[in-house]
């Protein structure tokens, strides 16, 4: 004999309106920030000498019309490592290049405003409002963690302040020694 349960229209109609504002939630996030990330992905190459370059292309279908987007990477932060210890890091962002776009930074004679970098990419004079594809590269140094027996990578692959919506996200890390 077969048992099937069956849903209450009550519980039925719970599990509808959780769905709605999922689905509500995760459209008006795009929304508000005007583009949805529809595919990322991030390439870090591991160097020997302790820094990494990153490569980050971003497809985007813009919900609003917009001169651009930021880009803004933690410098500063807190570590607590395993034995508790919490202690100030700062990461050096170099080398930066955004291929066929205009771009800014907010440094300063090298030196960073605040504990982030901020990359403001686009043209004040024109507007994206269709699909658009950007693709991010710059060197990080200071963002390994060393030990006795190892080195930890601490990164934040995708951007703190973009809604992922329901996008396709990758990363991939190449080592220097293949």
């Amino acid at each position: 004999m077969i048992k099937k349960s069956i849903k209450s229209p009550e519980i039925l109609f719970m599990e509808r309106i959780i769905q709605i504002v999922l689905f509500l939630s995760v459209s008006i996030s795009g929304f508000a920030q005007g583009f949805v990330v529809r595919e990322f992905t991030a390439d870090i190459y591991l160097n020997p000498e302790g820094y990494f370059d990153v490569v980050e292309k971003y497809d985007l279908n813009f919900t609003q019309a917009k001169h651009g987007v930021y880009r803004d990477i933690t410098t500063k932060f807190d570590f607590t490592d395993e034995d508790g210890k919490v202690t100030r890091r700062e990461i050096f962002i170099s080398n930066i290049e955004v291929p066929g776009e205009k771009f800014t930074t907010n440094e300063f004679l090298g030196k960073r405003l605040g504990k982030n970098l901020s990359i403001k990419i686009g043209d004040k004079e024109k507007y994206v409002v269709i699909d658009k594809k950007y693709e991010i590269r710059y060197r990080v140094k200071n963002a390994l963690f060393f030990t006795d027996d190892f080195a930890r990578l601490y990164w934040n692959i995708k951007p703190a302040d973009w809604e992922a919506g329901s996008g396709f996200l990758s990363d991939k890390f190449f080592d220097p020694r293949s």
